[in-house]
Order: structure tokens, then sequence, then C-alpha cells
């Protein structure tokens, strides 16, 4: 895709983000060359690219836009479960034929297409992990299948992928900073070498306090595509996704 493109672009492939454990699409194109990525509770939300953040890059799935999380046009990619992606490509310079508006980047996510593949195709995986902080399983399971017919000249695919899991999250931290008179302190005050020092005042935590929460995640993701390549040079296409995030 590098090689052949006509400007600077960068792209990662179904078969890059099978050999990885990223549970969704930003986690992967974190691995492309000036693509960072911000993280909500452990997993990957946003994309910087170059520097810039979420709100300065464009983000389409199928060179359509999407409904974002937030008032703003950064895409949340919890949204999108890696599974039912085909790849993604990231241009990093502007052609005429990209949409307007990206100061970092523009990014073309692509879901799968049962002619670039004919014949009958099947996949399918089911994962879960441990956390010892919440004692509990995170299952994860997917499937995708693909056929075409007359000729593959017609194609049907169908994806579904469903994952939920259990987070923890500890924090301490000190909030509301105070000042005291060191005159009004009882005893010596030492520095961190052990010194006996005489300041005028001393600073110290007004509260210290300890939380904990306990956050559980489902999503469910679904995807079907029609496929009629009418000649060489024609083919129409059905896209449905469904994403469901709580």
């Amino acid at each position: 895709v590098k090689r052949n493109a006509d400007s600077i672009v960068d792209s990662i492939q179904a078969e890059d983000l099978g050999q990885f454990p990223d549970q969704n699409v930003a986690e992967s194109l974190q691995r492309i060359s000036g693509v960072a990525i911000s993280r909500e509770n452990g997993e990957g939300s946003k994309l910087t690219i170059r520097g810039f953040g979420p709100k300065f890059n464009v983000v389409q799935l199928n060179e359509r836009t999407i409904a974002t999380t937030d008032a703003s046009r950064s895409l949340d990619f919890q949204l999108l479960p890696s599974e039912l992606i085909a790849g993604a490509e990231v241009s990093k310079s502007a052609m005429a034929k990209t949409p307007e508006g990206s100061v970092g980047a523009y990014v073309n996510i692509k879901t799968a297409r049962p002619l670039n593949k004919p014949g009958f195709q099947a996949a399918a995986s089911v994962k879960t992990k441990y956390n010892d902080l919440t004692d509990d399983y995170s299952p994860k399971f997917s499937g995708i299948v693909s056929n075409t017919f007359l000729d593959d000249k017609f194609g049907v695919l169908l994806g579904f992928s469903r994952d939920q899991s259990t987070n923890r999250i500890d924090l301490v931290e000190t909030k509301l900073w105070d000042q005291v008179a060191a005159n009004k302190i009882t005893g010596d005050i030492y520095n961190e070498q052990g010194q006996v020092v005489t300041p005028d005042s001393l600073w110290y935590p007004g509260r210290y306090q300890f939380t904990l929460a306990q956050e559980e995640r489902e999503r469910t993701g679904a995807n079907v595509t029609l496929e009629f390549a009418q000649t060489e040079d024609i083919t129409h296409t059905i896209d449905y996704l469904y994403s469901d995030f709580s």
C-alpha cells in the first residue's frame, strides 16, 4: 500500500491486527510511525497524529463519516472492535480525492469485502482474560463468514463480535494543599538530608484520599456487506455496521 500510494500513506492490515493483542483499532494504529493514542481506563480511545490531537484528524469508516461520542469530531475508537476491521490507512499528506479538514492526517478504516476473497471464507476466535484485582474473567468471541455466488459476481459477508470486561481503578491523591507558619510546629524541622532547618512556613496536604472504582464494559459489534460486480469497473456495495458500547 505504501509503495503504490501517490502520497505519504501508512497502513495496517487484518493480518497485522490479528497478530497483536489489541483491544480495538486505535491500539493497532499506534504501531504506525507518528501515531499516538490516548487511553480511557487502559483501553485505546483517540488518535494523535504528528502531534495534532484527535479533533485535528478526519476519521472515516469505508470513506463515510460515523458518529462520535462527544461534541467534537474526534472519533472514540472504543466503538470499533478490531475483529470487524480489514485494515486502515493513514494519509499524512493532502490529496484532492481525500476529505478536507485534517491537519494531522486523514484516516480511513475499512471493513472486509466478500469479493476481495472469492469463495467460502470463515474465521472465528474465542479468548478470555483473568483480572486478579476484580477476581473476574473477561470473555471475548468473534466470527466472520463470507461467500460468493454467480461466478464470484455477488458476495455476502457477516461479522459479529462480543466482549465484556470488568476493570478496577485504584487511586491515591492529595488535594487542597495549605500553608502553616513554622513557629506553630512543635519540635525540630528536618530537611531530606536530616539537617535541622528553620523555614518561615510549611506546605502540607489538606486532603489525602483513596478512591476505588469498578467499571463494567460491554461491547457488541456486527457488520453485513453485500457486493455485486456488475462489470469489471462497476461494483455496487451495501454496508451495515452496528456498534453498541456500554
